[in-house]
């Protein structure tokens, strides 16, 4: 990060330090289920509630993140999340019965939702957008480091203790990063003064039902009533379109929502989540499947081999020889490269091991490339007033794909 101020590298540090844990944190309640199931005396229909509020939360949430950005200012947001983050964690280390599980992890989903746009946007302001990829670049590490870490580390203390202690143990790092984020932030973003709009809330309800609709539609869209949900997902967006903007104060710009050449932009941010979340789900549920029992050893192999080339492909953006491109050039290269070596592993036996993670490994430097430099391209010759909402409608890109991959592997 030798590109950056000592102020910016601080900010970043606040920032890794207060989004890794929660990232974490997603994982580590998957580990736990069997042993929160047995402990709470809960079903497996009511733990399956358990992870569908979360998603559902952090998914509908996201909806507020660029009202809340412009309305009370990043840092602030930021600082409210994590705090609460912190709070609600504590409040699952001690839930006493499956139903107070269910209402503090969907607190902890909200909180995630919002703190995700909320970075990218802190980001935007400070450093802008010719340098938005490098910094993005670092900040993505523990995106893709925490589901390789969070199994080892929840498996261990699932080991020697009690189900709660993976959330005790988080309690103080959050206070850390809290306090961090108290002492570095209070610069960042904040040349941009709160904004006085109210919110659009017809808007505002009408995206967050889109959101909920197609979140369970997709991901139970083999049932009937999950192809009845995303298709009201898709009328609800529909209705957002058409429906003409009666108020001053719009959730989302105009100038975004209805502009082509932003929702193009926006439509490679969805197509780079769907290539990285097809290797991260899709691509190890196809070597368990694949005939031999000993592939599904593979299945870890490969999520691990394409984080490394993930990390390759995003530091990677930071050399001069590659940043001397431009970003449409970056694009073009890093989606063609990505669409290719998708069609190889579709082609290549399973059995063939070596050849088959291999690939898998340089299509993650292709897909590390391509999922920055697209969430960095929706930021181009947009008005620094926007960031908010450039970086709210690039979360909702990027979970969208992640739900038709999650579609795509459940179908």
């Amino acid at each position: 990060m030798s590109d950056y101020s000592l102020q910016e590298k601080r900010v970043f540090y606040a920032l890794l330090v207060g989004v890794v844990l929660p990232l974490i944190d997603t994982t580590l309640i998957n580990l736990a289920v069997p042993t929160i199931q047995a402990d709470l005396n809960a079903s497996l229909h009511h733990m399956q509630w358990v992870v569908a509020l979360f998603n559902l939360s952090a998914a509908s949430s996201l909806i507020f993140s660029a009202w809340l950005n412009e309305r009370f200012l990043p840092r602030h947001v930021w600082l409210f999340c994590l705090s609460l983050f912190t709070f609600v964690t504590a409040m699952v280390a001690l839930a006493p019965q499956i139903w107070v599980l269910m209402v503090v992890r969907a607190i902890q989903g909200a909180c995630i939702g919002i703190m995700l746009p909320t970075m990218q946007t802190l980001v935007a302001q400070l450093v802008g957008v010719k340098r938005m990829k490098g910094a993005l670049a670092t900040l993505s590490i523990p995106a893709v480091l925490a589901p390789l870490i969070a199994p080892v580390l929840g498996g261990g203390v699932l080991a020697i203790g009690h189900w709660s202690w993976l959330f005790a143990a988080q309690i103080p790092f959050c206070l850390l990063a809290i306090g961090v984020a108290y002492v570095y932030l209070p610069k960042a973003g904040m040349h941009n003064l709160p904004s006085k709009r109210h919110l659009d809330w017809f808007s505002a309800l009408l995206l967050c039902l889109a959101m909920l609709a197609l979140s369970y539609g997709l991901n139970s869209i083999h049932l009937l009533q999950g192809q009845l949900f995303v298709a009201i997902g898709v009328l609800c967006i529909a209705l957002y379109y058409v429906n003409p903007i009666t108020t001053s104060t719009p959730l989302f710009a105009p100038a975004l929502v209805k502009n082509p050449v932003f929702l193009c932009r926006l439509s490679l941010v969805l197509i780079g989540a769907m290539f990285y979340y097809g290797g991260v789900f899709y691509y190890p549920l196809v070597l368990q499947a694949a005939e031999g029992g000993f592939w599904v050893e593979y299945a870890s192999a490969a999520l691990m081999i394409q984080a490394l080339g993930v990390l390759v492909g995003r530091q990677g953006l930071k050399w001069e020889r590659i940043d001397r491109y431009g970003d449409a050039q970056q694009l073009v290269v890093s989606l063609a490269a990505a669409c290719l070596l998708t069609i190889a592993l579709v082609l290549i036996p399973t059995d063939w091991v070596v050849v088959w993670l291999s690939v898998m490994g340089v299509r993650g430097i292709a897909v590390g490339v391509l999922t920055i430099v697209s969430l960095s391209y929706v930021y181009k010759n947009m008005s620094d007033k926007l960031s908010a909402q450039v970086s709210t409608l690039s979360r909702l890109a990027t979970y969208l794909g992640a739900a038709v991959i999650v579609c795509l592997g459940n179908g």
